[in-house]
């Protein structure tokens, strides 16, 4: 709690001096002349990809719950964003994969195993965009060259851990036994040995909605690529708000450059580290003002925290939970 606390002051104090720094009178000048019309469409856009996010769960799971209430899984996707927001480390998808054993009867492993086969199709998906438009967008050499290689980097590592996940759907059985062939060789203890295997034999399980059929595989990848769509058109309507005009491109890339920074540790709800983020690569990338850029953070920093806590408190309500309850399920 006291780390918490010390990540939520130090964004606080971080957001403030950007504030101040950029002028606060300029600030509330550009507040004034914002859009509504585009703005309104910008919050749609962003509460639709809840859905999105939720059916493609409920692809995934299908070998493990076939009758799995939608509602339900809506309202687990809700209550895991919110924690991912308010707590360091993503614990949100701990969470999600605890609420499926409870109202579900999912094994844990099983459900959380679905959960990070979603996460590694949303980040490679946004890695290979990224490099697709590092290479393509001419702005994308004014980025710091740490943004190159990351998102390289990033591509590379989870493109890795997908195609284990992949050969273990494929040939689950003769990988299984030369994992416990090499544990075995390197003289790990046989209760170890087995509790492994029977751990990746749930990780196997939970990602199988992969391999189900084609239709399932097509569907879940129209849909990964529906949900940053959607989340393009947030950003894209957020801009038009403010009357900013930027290359289409250039944004795309901008957008995928800080949805990966996310990834990173942060203070509760991104506070400062979501500005910070945002005023260092779409600077980069178009010749903005610097107090209307800043304006414009602001406002798509609160339709993405605003919408996410106001889901998530509701998905709390609906299923009859406290938090309290809820963070039981980060300890696994």
């Amino acid at each position: 709690m006291k780390k918490l606390l010390i990540f939520f002051s130090l964004g606080v104090i971080a957001l403030a001096f950007t504030i101040f720094w950029i002028n606060p009178s300029e600030l509330s000048l550009h507040f004034y002349n914002i859009e509504y019309f585009p703005l309104g469409l910008s919050v749609l856009f962003y509460l639709s990809s809840f859905f999105i996010r939720a059916l493609r769960w409920k692809v995934l799971i299908k070998p493990l719950a076939d009758k799995v209430s939608f509602r339900n899984l809506f309202w687990m996707v809700c209550i895991s964003l919110m924690v991912n927001v308010l707590l360091p480390l993503k614990i949100g998808e701990v969470v999600r994969a605890y609420l499926l054993k409870i109202r579900e009867k999912v094994l844990f492993v099983e459900g959380l195993s679905s959960v990070i086969v979603e996460r590694l199709l949303d980040i490679l998906t946004l890695a290979l965009i990224g490099i697709i438009g590092l290479n393509v967008i001419p702005e994308a050499l004014a980025l710091p060259s740490w943004i190159h290689q990351g998102i390289r980097v990033t591509g590379l590592t989870v493109g890795g851990l997908m195609g284990f996940f992949i050969l273990g759907l494929v040939k689950k059985d003769p990988l299984i036994v030369k994992l416990v062939s090499l544990l075995r060789f390197l003289k790990v203890p046989y209760r170890l040995v087995d509790r492994g295997t029977d751990i990746l034999n749930s990780m196997f399980k939970g990602a199988s909605g992969l391999s189900i059929s084609k239709v399932s595989q097509f569907q879940v990848s129209i849909m990964t690529l529906l949900i940053w769509l959607v989340h393009i058109g947030w950003i894209y309507f957020t801009f038009q708000a403010f009357n900013i005009n930027i290359a289409l491109p250039a944004l795309i890339l901008g957008f995928v450059i800080v949805t990966l920074g996310t990834l990173i540790p942060s203070p509760p709800g991104f506070l400062g580290t979501f500005e910070a983020l945002w005023l260092t690569v779409f600077l980069a990338l178009g010749s903005i003002n610097i107090g209307r850029l800043l304006a414009l953070i602001l406002i798509a920093h609160l339709v993405n925290v605003g919408s996410i806590m106001v889901v998530g408190t509701l998905g709390l309500f609906f299923m009859g939970l406290s938090f309290g309850e809820v963070l039981k399920g980060s300890k696994g």
